[in-house]
């Protein structure tokens, strides 16, 4: 890595730069020495895929059992996607596309109702090669809420459980 700049009182920031990553997982580490031996500060994963999805949401976030909820998301990528689906508390649910194209942004949307109760969601894509989740697998959103009398919208969060081969996989920091 080289120092880009700052100084040691203030932090230095450093930085690697390459294009020769191919597709898949990999997996690096940020390992530090300043004089007292060589410490890992922290370890991550990055996916390395043509294809991606993004703006995912899901419209309203709470309502009653007769609410239609509108899924939608935006595929990216070299080729047209083959599948799209919304996956809803494990089972998938074909979405259709509304507009644009994969170079672009081709949108994806589709409508249910949802019995009462809570559901975790995430959305998942294909162009039958390569595929992409979003949330990253395995992850889900939650809080969509459904109730006999409507709920108070509440903001999705993110879960998704620490890799073993990857302790700080998900940390944001």
């Amino acid at each position: 890595m080289s120092a880009i700049k700052g100084t040691a009182t203030t932090g230095i920031h450093y930085q690697y730069t390459t294009s020769s990553l191919g597709q898949g997982t990999h997996y690096f580490q940020l390992q530090f020495d300043d004089g007292s031996g060589l410490r890992t500060q922290q370890e991550y994963s990055v996916d390395i895929t043509p294809i991606y999805l993004k703006n995912s949401s899901v419209t309203p976030t709470s309502g009653t059992s007769s609410t239609n909820f509108t899924f939608s998301t935006v595929y990216t990528g070299p080729d047209p996607a083959t599948q799209v689906d919304v996956v809803v508390d494990g089972t998938s649910h074909p979405m259709s596309l509304v507009s644009g194209n994969p170079t672009s942004g081709a949108t994806y949307s589709a409508t249910l109702t949802l019995p009462a109760g809570t559901h975790n969601y995430a959305f998942y894509a294909t162009d039958g090669t390569n595929d992409w989740s979003d949330p990253p697998t395995p992850g889900v959103y939650s809080g969509l809420a459904v109730s006999a009398k409507g709920a108070a919208p509440r903001v999705s969060k993110i879960r998704a459980p620490r890799r073993d081969n990857a302790p700080y996989a998900y940390d944001p920091g």
